[in-house]
């Protein structure tokens, strides 16, 4: 269409951010380094360049940069020799075969990704699951139905076999309480199933400001 001189496209900012949970409360997954290695391991400007055709930007915070509130924050840089390093620090060594392993077995995980749902899922998954394979990790990757998704992830058994979950949550409120919910530690927000993240310091400060929506200086 934009090579059509008849037509014209507008790229307008989105409150819909893209990403991939990593669910915190893994065996696997509970040492910061481990989740901070996986980020360092993928490069996420190729992803956008490639896997999204360039209609999208690297997050810069949790939340969208067009919701109130916003602060920028620096995104992980793409680092292959900080990854291997973080995930040594854990523990966790390449055996004959490259993959990682501690303890006799293998840092074996999971991505969870729709097809079709949203602009590039599927093909995005790939590419992370290839650049978490160049980092020594075995992960696989399961195409689930997306209105039997957040049914399986608040089963309770998920908490200790789901690892990777891929989501584009769009905060359709445009509200700082909508677009952190997803962080929140009780996992009752259908969002924060994806992570299953928990920290009593967020928690506070986030009851904190959903008691502040009527002065907006102090939520912010």
């Amino acid at each position: 269409l934009e090579s059509d001189s008849k037509y014209t496209m507008d790229v307008a900012p989105s409150v819909r951010a893209y990403f991939i949970g990593i669910n915190c409360q893994h065996p696997d997954l509970t040492d910061v380094r481990v989740r901070q290695a996986m980020n360092y391991a993928v490069d996420k400007d190729a992803i956008v360049k490639n896997a999204l055709q360039g209609a999208a930007q690297v997050s810069t915070s949790p939340m969208p940069d067009v919701i109130r509130g916003y602060q920028k924050q620096t995104p992980y840089t793409y680092d292959p020799g900080k990854a291997a390093s973080l995930l040594e620090q854990a523990g966790w060594t390449r055996s004959g075969d490259g993959l990682l392993q501690k303890d006799g077995r293998p840092l074996t995980l999971e991505i969870q990704a729709t097809d079709g749902n949203f602009l590039g899922d599927r093909v995005t998954c790939e590419a992370v699951q290839e650049y978490l394979r160049k980092a020594g990790i075995d992960v696989g990757l399961k195409v689930v139905d997306y209105n039997s998704y957040f049914s399986g992830l608040q089963d309770p058994a998920s908490i200790s076999k789901v690892t990777l979950n891929s989501f584009a949550f769009g905060s359709t409120i445009v509200e700082p309480s909508h677009a952190l919910g997803g962080f929140e530690g009780s996992w009752k927000n259908i969002v924060s199933s994806v992570s299953r993240y928990r920290s009593s310091e967020f928690d506070a400060a986030y009851q904190k400001m959903l008691t502040a929506v009527d002065d907006e200086a102090a939520q912010a």
